[in-house]
């Protein structure tokens, strides 16, 4: 395989994202998201310019809720012999510095491109909920933004503010809480419904924290520190996620080891502070059992 660019880039890609076998994403400094076919030699196959600052994050989902349509539009389309919506669909989502959101269709070029309204914040990060049908978007300013594709992606539907930090990374845990990680170098457990900050499952240093992302009950964190961090949630989550792999490798991490760094971390303010006297939460699993009491020491 060629190396991915060529001569008339004018900017490095900061993003890079497998979708499958025959296509990678990527996104760059100035915005443009770019298709490529790792089969091919040469230059991408589709380039967007939609955006005009850095691609801050992409995500790739294959179960994307359609926007609803009304009944005398589907039977318009009925009537004209067109495709009926889909109850799902494949997107890449894009989030950019310049305060908005994208939806690309790869399949259909320049012209399956969706773009939110201006945010007003520099958008950081992105993760999908209920397989598809929610998405949580967090910015600068430390707001997560609840987006709901039924709706259309014009704008927001919902938000949720006090979140201590910029939200530079996350991760969805289940169907209504996610993992930030945040420029202040701490990883948070975040719950939506009800909007609560539970705990602190990971400390990078006060490094911001680049990455975060989650296999079963294994989280993978990276910051500007020279760590690859690997926190086991199996305490959280029980035996282990639904979702887990057969081969996974077995939990041995104790949870008193996990949450040593929470602890041994002086709180800065009085928000820090709150979040490790968080209340006790029961995580339910995607199997609808109930985890084990894991912030009940925070």
């Amino acid at each position: 395989m060629a190396g991915l660019g060529d001569a008339n880039d004018s900017s490095a890609p900061s993003r890079l994202l497998s979708i499958s076998e025959e296509l990678l994403a990527t996104g760059d400094d100035d915005g443009v998201v770019r298709l490529w076919d790792p089969r091919k030699s040469g230059g991408p196959v589709h380039s967007y310019d939609h955006h005009y600052d850095w691609i801050t994050d992409m995500l790739w989902c294959p179960h994307l809720d359609a926007p609803r349509v009304s009944r005398e539009e589907m039977q318009k389309r009925k009537r004209k012999e067109t495709a009926t919506v889909p109850e799902s669909r494949e997107r890449l989502v894009c989030t950019s510095g310049d305060a908005t959101m994208s939806v690309i269709d790869v399949r259909a070029g320049k012209k399956g491109v969706e773009v939110s309204e201006d945010q007003e914040d520099e958008l950081l990060s992105v993760a999908a909920l209920q397989n598809g049908k929610k998405l949580v978007v967090g910015t600068q300013l430390g707001v997560l933004s609840l987006w709901a594709p039924s709706r259309g992606l014009l704008d927001h539907v919902d938000r949720f503010v006090g979140h201590p930090a910029s939200v530079d990374t996350m991760c969805a845990l289940d169907d209504d809480t996610v993992l930030t990680g945040s420029s202040d170098g701490l990883i948070r457990v975040v719950q939506l419904f009800p909007h609560k900050l539970l705990g602190i499952v990971g400390d990078h240093d006060e490094m911001p924290v680049e990455r975060v992302r989650r296999k079963g009950h294994w989280v993978a964190s990276i910051g500007h520190g020279s760590e690859v961090k690997l926190t086991d949630l199996g305490p959280l989550m029980g035996d282990g996620d639904a979702d887990s792999e057969e081969d996974e490798p077995p939990m041995h991490t104790p949870a008193a080891d996990m949450l040593h760094v929470a602890r041994s971390t002086e709180a800065s303010d009085e928000s820090e502070s709150e979040e490790r006297e968080a209340p006790e939460r029961k995580i339910s699993r995607p199997d609808g059992r109930d985890a084990g009491d894991f912030f009940a020491d925070l």
